[in-house]
């Protein structure tokens, strides 16, 4: 079956009529309907409901309509792709990035990226969920955390994990604490989102322990947690390439470095390149690949994920209490 047959079926079925789709077809009535009986008979089944006055789709025939459009959608599909392949990328791809993925990785990409594809621009949005742009607003997003919505499109680019960590002057003022329930004395600063008010804290062993931490700031912006912390407000619960780089710097020390924090429910934290469309336009393509190779090859080893241990010993839960008011 052709895509010609495949379009003419589709323009009977929006326009009710042979003769209205044989005109729009640029084919004669007659030779529309010698088609449409070919069809029927190679199918065994009765596609078009005919009257005098008006006609409708069978029940096959809504089936092969369905058919129709697909093959039609991917027969432009390949025109297109092909079409890009003889010339040079151009137009505009719309960014949803997590905030502090934009910062540690965005205007190095670009420098990159717009080098190779001169003619690809790009709209970038930084925001706490970049999933959630793509319904409408963006072709492209680049998420940290959990995993995304199952109906999305794309590629992990790599894990990570979270940790304690405070300034080395906030430890210096207030002590560094030495197990778990010592957080209850301390600052705590805490992400506002639902899932990031308890702290599941891992150990080597698997035993696993949550600290419902009552925050001494709360916030949405990962960034700002980082600072606040970097600046000696208290202790917060970060990962990624941020903190670990501060770490290394001195800015920052390790909480409780025998612990390792794990979301609730146990998924693992990742980055993923991710797009609505099955096939996006070659603009998107290139770019989804390029950050996914980019944050792959230039993501530390030290702050790659461990592998969790093969069996969780103990679960038991630490609640901290509120200091009374002064």
């Amino acid at each position: 079956m052709d895509a010609e047959l495949a379009a003419l079926f589709i323009a009977i079925a929006e326009t009710g009529s042979l003769a209205a789709a044989a005109r729009r077809q640029n084919i004669s009535a007659s030779f529309a309907s010698r088609r449409v009986s070919q069809l029927e008979r190679e199918l065994n089944s009765r596609l078009l409901n005919r009257t005098t006055r008006s006609l409708s789709l069978t029940e096959a025939g809504r089936m092969f309509l369905q058919w129709a459009r697909e093959a039609v959608d991917r027969k432009e599909r390949l025109h297109e792709q092909i079409a890009a392949l003889r010339s040079t990328p151009e137009g505009c791809v719309r960014v949803a990035i997590d905030a502090w993925i934009a910062s540690s990785y965005l205007p190095d990409v670009l420098k990159q990226f717009s080098a190779a594809y001169p003619d690809i621009t790009l709209s970038v949005v930084t925001c706490d969920y970049p999933p959630d742009m793509l319904d409408e607003a963006c072709d492209l997003a680049v998420h940290a955390g959990l995993p995304p919505r199952d109906d999305l499109v794309g590629q992990r680019a790599y894990d990570y994990r979270r940790f304690l960590c405070a300034a080395p002057a906030y430890l210096e003022r207030h002590g560094t604490p030495r197990t778990p329930a010592d957080l209850a004395r301390h600052k705590c600063l805490v992400h506002g989102s639902a899932a990031e008010r308890v702290w599941m804290l891992r150990s080597r062993t698997g035993v696993v322990t949550s600290v419902a931490a009552q925050p001494y700031v709360e916030t949405n912006s990962w960034l700002l947690l980082r600072t606040m912390a970097i600046e000696g407000l208290g202790i917060a619960h970060l990962g990624g390439p941020l903190p670990g780089a501060d770490i290394r710097s001195g800015l920052l020390v390790r909480v409780l470095p025998e612990l390792d924090g794990i979301p609730a429910g146990g998924s693992r934290l990742g980055v993923w390149v991710i797009h609505a469309d099955a096939h996006p336009p070659r603009r998107v393509q290139l770019l989804a690949r390029f950050l996914a190779r980019y944050l792959r090859a230039t993501i530390s080893p030290r702050e790659a994920a461990p592998k969790p241990p093969p069996d969780t010993l103990l679960k038991r839960n630490t609640t901290r209490r509120r200091r009374p008011a002064s």
